[in-house]
């Protein structure tokens, strides 16, 4: 007990002050009950009451503040363990081990996530693992890589954290497995590395998930670059991300010119607008699948036609992730559409001039029997003949699929008939000339006169007795008037029964080649007919088409 302050022992307070002073009742005061006044404390005493008044306050205040600051302290206590609890419980949940290294020591304590994903027992274990015991775990194949990495990332001052992924094989099973280790890197003031703490990490699933899609992307990759057209993928929105190389061969273009909206730019500008109105309308409707055809310049600047079609790649939700695409050459198709709506119409046009030419011979037939008097079965024979010879002319261009014919083989159809009669010589027709290659129009109407001058020939020129013979020989000249030249053919006959002048009535035949055939014969063609003693003959000029 210690003296009070007026001179008593007296109890302390909770912190050890002085309790306070109560005044002593004085004899006689109203408080003793007696009826004289006792005379005021001295000044000092007041004073000193009112000090413990106000100690005694601010004791109250600062035992409550204490309280409080109790209360938080041990709430956050309890909120810290809470934290770290549910830490615990989600790295043993993710299976994330953790651990934290001494770099001087190469002593490290795991947790016991940690154990388990090297294939380890935690129990009954000391959690501290040495830096050998550390490395033997890992694959061969990463453990030198994996030491040198992490060895040069710990002396680099600058970097305060690291990331690396390696392989291990673990104890139990012998598996190897991938690890993805992260973490920071505590430095002293001189940089030099104290401790590691960090997380590792089974990341095999994704590994291999990417492994495999990294094959597979090889795998679309290698067919992609195999197909004879191209290949190309595109974002949601539909601009390209991908182009097979086969295209950039095509087209000449740069590395990467046609990503994005780029490949407009090869488009013929007739085809442009359409294209990419149609390619906009098939992405914002996320159309099942889109086909297009288009023309596209290649490198030297020439066009071709490809067809395009695409399908969407849809994710879980149905909505369109990407789009992959193919372009086909199409080219050949179009010519050949192309060529066959030609035919079409050019097959139009050669049946309505064969039959013209059907008409105008059956006519003209017709007329000359008429003139001469001769019984309907002579018009049937003459009709018939000249029809076979305008069918072997059709036949011969139908050979060379109406795109022209040779002088040769013309020339040899019309004689074939006449060149093997008995008792006849075996030279009695001979045809020699340069190869001329002549237009069906050209070779059509060539062969009709062949036809008449065989047909007068056999009846009353030279092939009419066995000792008589036909040239027909030819020569090409280069007339300024002609750019493609000009063929002249000359019929002569040798043999055959003395002609005594031109003939008192013309027939058909006459009238065929020294009228008709000229006009047939196009601007140029002309034709002279020489009735000679010796035998007739015949000079064609024909002006042949240039070469393309």
């Amino acid at each position: 007990m210690q003296r009070t302050l007026d001179g008593t022992d007296g109890d302390r307070g909770p912190l050890g002050l002085a309790a306070p002073h109560e005044p002593k009742v004085r004899p006689g005061s109203a408080d003793s009950g007696a009826g004289g006044a006792e005379p005021p404390a001295s000044a000092r005493e007041a004073e000193l009451e009112a000090e413990v008044a106000r100690l005694r306050r601010a004791l109250a205040k600062a035992e409550r503040a204490a309280a409080r600051d109790v209360e938080v302290e041990r709430r956050a206590v309890a909120a810290l363990a809470e934290s770290e609890a549910r830490l615990r419980l989600a790295q043993e949940a993710a299976e994330v081990g953790v651990f934290e290294r001494n770099v001087s020591t190469g002593r490290a304590h795991w947790s016991a996530a940690m154990f388990r994903i090297y294939g380890l027992g935690p129990e009954g274990r000391s959690p501290e693992v040495t830096d050998e015991e550390y490395l033997s775990l890992l694959d061969e194949e990463d453990r030198e890589r994996h030491r040198a990495r992490r060895n040069a990332r710990r002396a680099d001052p600058a970097a305060p954290r690291y990331a690396h992924e390696f392989r291990i094989r673990r104890v139990d099973t012998g598996e190897v497995r991938w690890i993805s280790s992260r973490g920071e890197i505590v430095r002293d003031a001189a940089g030099r590395p104290l401790l590691v703490r960090g997380t590792n990490h089974d990341i095999t699933d994704r590994r291999r998930a990417e492994i495999a899609l990294a094959d597979s992307e090889a795998r679309f990759r290698s067919l992609a670059e195999a197909l004879p057209g191209f290949v190309w993928t595109a974002k949601a929105d539909g601009a390209f991300d991908w182009v097979s190389p086969r295209w950039y061969a095509y087209s000449g273009a740069e590395p990467g010119a046609a990503l994005g909206w780029g490949w407009g730019a090869w488009l013929h500008p007739e085809d442009r607008g359409r294209v990419a109105e149609g390619w906009r309308g098939a992405v914002a409707a996320g159309a099942p699948e889109h086909e297009d055809e288009f023309r596209l310049r290649g490198a030297g600047g020439e066009y071709r036609w490809f067809l395009t079609r695409v399908a969407p790649v849809r994710g879980r939700d149905g909505r369109v992730e990407r789009w992959v695409g193919t372009c086909t050459d199409v080219d050949p198709r179009h010519k050949a559409e192309e060529r066959q709506c030609l035919l079409v119409n050019e097959l139009n046009h050669r049946v309505k001039n064969s039959l013209a030419v059907a008409l105008a011979l059956a006519d003209q037939t017709r007329r000359a029997c008429d003139a001469a008097n001769h019984p309907p079965e002579r018009f049937h024979a003459d009709f018939q003949t000249r029809l076979v010879a305008l069918a072997a002319a059709h036949d011969l261009l139908t050979r060379e699929h109406w795109e022209g014919a040779p002088l040769t083989k013309l020339v040899q159809t019309a004689l074939a008939p006449h060149a093997g009669k008995a008792g006849a010589s075996a030279s009695r027709v001979s045809a020699a000339g340069p190869p001329v290659r002549l237009a069906p129009e050209t070779a059509i109407a060539l062969a009709m006169a062949m036809h008449e001058l065989a047909t007068n020939a056999a009846k009353h020129g030279a092939l009419s007795v066995p000792a008589g013979r036909v040239e027909v020989v030819w020569r090409v000249e280069s007339p300024p008037a002609a750019p493609g030249g000009m063929l002249v053919l000359h019929w002569s006959e040798h043999g055959g029964p003395p002609v005594e002048g031109p003939p008192k009535r013309r027939g058909f035949g006459s009238r065929l080649i020294e009228r008709g055939l000229p006009i047939q014969l196009g601007r140029g063609g002309t034709v002279d007919l020489d009735f000679a003693p010796g035998g007739l003959r015949c000079r064609i000029a024909a002006p042949l088409q240039p070469a393309a």
